[in-house]
């Protein structure tokens, strides 16, 4: 790790420093003469009398500018990869950073209303301002689930900019689907009813049985292998889809740690085919568990505040 470190910090040096600058100009320089020579006498003159390869640059002109155009691919090349590289280290670092900010606005939402309601509790005197007031108050876990979601939301948004994203939360009672708990954007909800994602071949259902991340990476081609007959190998149900939309398409359950069933399924939609890719399914999981985790603490407490357990 430490080598792959040092090495990054190498490459954006250089990347970052004159030399790539000085490179070009002194190559330019370079071609710029050695061209210029073979229409002046007296240049011609310089080149083969004060160079070491001088005779041999002005007898073979063709192969001298040949090797101009490979040259340049070959610096361009080397240039893009290093870019591409650093790039990649960077979006890395921005992913990271976005990730924690998104996570942040829930909690800073509860830190405030917690500091509120001590501050009133701590100010008024009735005797019927419980604790337990304070305590219902304070959770809202209803809220707090919205706000979750909206950051997931937020995080793909920011992260990956010109990609449309729909998010859903998908609540689920005795290992079916119940109802769409939250979906956003809320100006495009969901077209799918729930009659249709309740069978078993939708991708959500799939979800549930398995209880793991089921990836869609081409929602079109899915549709396609639909219309040519419902198998045991459909994992997507049509429901309201446009056939154009080449969308991709992850669900990841949330999964109750005492009763050890599916209680939340997490659904993102991506206006990209290959968005979602069966190869990146951890990097998804390890992002989207970080939002799955305080959703589940926030079903904990809902269940707490309503007896539901």
């Amino acid at each position: 790790k430490e080598s792959s470190a040092a090495s990054d910090v190498y490459k954006r040096q250089i990347f970052n420093s004159w030399y790539f600058t000085g490179i070009k100009i002194a190559l330019i320089a370079f071609y710029s003469f050695v061209v210029a020579a073979y229409s002046s006498n007296n240049l011609e003159q310089e080149f083969r009398g004060k160079m070491f390869f001088g005779d041999w640059l002005m007898e073979n002109p063709l192969f001298v500018i040949a090797s101009a155009a490979i040259v340049a691919i070959v610096y361009q090349t080397l240039y893009k990869f290093l870019e591409s590289n650093l790039k990649s280290t960077n979006d890395k670092s921005e992913v990271a950073i976005r990730l924690v900010t998104a996570l942040e606005r829930p909690v800073d939402r509860k830190r405030e209303r917690f500091a509120e309601e001590v501050n009133n509790f701590l100010r008024v005197k009735e005797t019927n301002y419980t604790t337990n007031k304070v305590f219902k108050a304070i959770t809202k876990p209803e809220d707090q689930s919205r706000l979750i979601l909206e950051a997931l939301e937020t995080f793909f948004k920011h992260t990956y900019e010109g990609i449309e994203f729909k998010v859903g939360l998908m609540s689920i009672k005795n290992d079916q689907i119940d109802d769409w708990k939250y979906f956003l954007p809320r100006n495009k909800p969901p077209r799918t009813s729930l009659e249709d994602l309740r069978l078993k071949e939708s991708t959500i259902s799939r979800c549930i049985e398995s209880m793991q991340t089921e990836i869609i990476p081409d929602v079109k081609k899915e549709i396609a292998k639909q219309k040519a007959g419902v198998t045991f190998t459909t994992r997507y149900i049509k429901g309201a889809t446009s056939d154009k939309e080449e969308w991709s398409q992850i669900c990841y359950p949330i999964i109750s740690v005492t009763t050890k069933k599916v209680i939340y399924v997490i659904t993102v939609a991506a206006s990209k085919r290959n968005f979602f890719k069966q190869s990146e399914l951890k990097n998804y999981e390890w992002v989207i568990e970080k939002f799955a985790i305080r959703l589940a603490l926030e079903h904990s407490l809902e269940c707490l505040l309503y007896q539901k357990l």
